[in-house]
């Protein structure tokens, strides 16, 4: 042991930290503790919800709301001379002021058990389909279709335009493209030849086949993430749009025994389109869904 790390586990023993986790995943929180007036302010960011931690306050706890105002009372699991153990009332992706008034007596109830997750990876290719886009017009533009057939060679089509817009466009009119299914590992399609520079959407398609059992417990969809916008439809109907973090959905009522058809409808940005021009502008080019999704089961 260095010297360094002697000295800090010394510290850990004499001292209690002001904040810590003590059941549930422990991933890099975000921590903030400030005493204002007689209360105890805690801006906590980065952990799970029902995660059980350590807050070296006492007194009433309350759940504050920095966008509203609203103040809500929040129960402690246990406490000891120095502080109290609370479960983590909101995801990990939205900020938890939780507030201690000395003031007022703490509320000892242990509502929020941390429950047993099974999870459920689904790996393997998925069914992939192209979303063409500007094919449907209003405005009344003439679109321009070229079709091919299999076993046909390449036919080369001549178009000679009378107007044509400023910019070094040609074409002042929509192409309507018509795109077939096929398959798709996961992850970032702009390191894919031929998708390097396609801007637009994708369908992803999976049948899982689920038992009657699995169906009656609570399940929730991780995509894990997503670049950039996802929305998922299950048997047809719309679970739900997600444009940031965190990418899961809650599946309750949707599942049926057998197979569910799951299809994400995935757009990423416009930066792989300016990969294919000259322009100034760049940006984040990855594209698609990054990690293999999973089922979580209560």
């Amino acid at each position: 042991m260095t010297p360094a790390s002697l000295v800090l586990s010394e510290v850990n023993q004499a001292t209690k930290r002001d904040f810590a986790i003590v059941e549930g995943k422990i991933d890099e929180p975000n921590v903030m503790h400030r005493k204002v007036g007689h209360r105890d302010l805690y801006a906590v960011y980065h952990v799970d919800k029902g995660a059980k931690c350590y807050f070296r306050s006492l007194g009433g706890a309350e759940l504050w709301n920095p966008w509203t105002g609203e103040v809500q009372p929040l129960s402690v699991c246990q406490t000891d001379e120095e502080g109290s153990y609370i479960r983590m009332p909101l995801e990990k992706t939205e900020m938890q002021l939780i507030v201690f008034d000395p003031n007022k007596p703490a509320k000892i109830e242990d509502v929020h058990p941390v429950v047993p997750t099974t999870t459920y990876p689904i790996s393997g290719k998925w069914e992939a389909e192209l979303i063409p886009v500007g094919t449907t017009r209003k405005d009344g533009l003439t679109s321009f279709e070229v079709k091919g057939k299999a076993g046909k060679s390449p036919a080369l089509i001549t178009m000679e335009v009378e107007s044509s817009y400023p910019g070094g466009a040609v074409f002042p009119y929509p192409i309507q493209q018509h795109c077939g299914k096929g398959e798709i590992e996961l992850g970032d399609w702009s390191r894919l030849s031929g998708l390097n520079c396609y801007s637009g959407g994708m369908w992803y398609r999976k049948e899982i086949e689920l038992t009657k059992e699995e169906c009656e417990r609570a399940l929730t969809l991780d995509l894990g993430d997503v670049v950039s916008t996802a929305e998922l439809f299950v048997n047809g109907k719309s679970v739900g749009l997600r444009m940031a973090a965190p990418w899961k959905f809650d599946l309750s009522g949707v599942l049926k025994p057998g197979k569910n058809l799951f299809e994400i409808r995935v757009y990423n940005t416009v930066a792989t389109h300016y990969l294919s021009i000259p322009t100034m502008y760049r940006g984040e080019v990855t594209s698609g869904i990054l990690d293999t999704p999973q089922l979580l089961m209560k």
